[in-house]
């Protein structure tokens, strides 16, 4: 009268369940580009950053510049 469930993904489906080595295997470029673009905007902020303390103390710094 009562049912057994099983909470084995194989018995459901019947593929074979990945390895822990495959698992890290295929999350590695979408990691290491989430890191690379996380350091590049820090980069990119870093820069904007100092460029507005710059700004700060010396409010003419970039009056000359024409961007038309």
């Amino acid at each position: 009268m009562s049912a057994i469930s099983s909470s084995s993904p194989t018995a459901s489906s019947g593929a074979a369940a990945a390895t822990p080595a495959e698992i890290d295997a295929s999350c590695r470029v979408p990691v290491l580009v989430l890191f690379g673009s996380a350091a590049v905007w820090l980069v990119i902020a870093s820069v904007l950053g100092f460029i507005a303390t710059l700004k700060f103390h010396s409010p003419n710094l970039l009056a000359d510049c024409c961007y038309g």
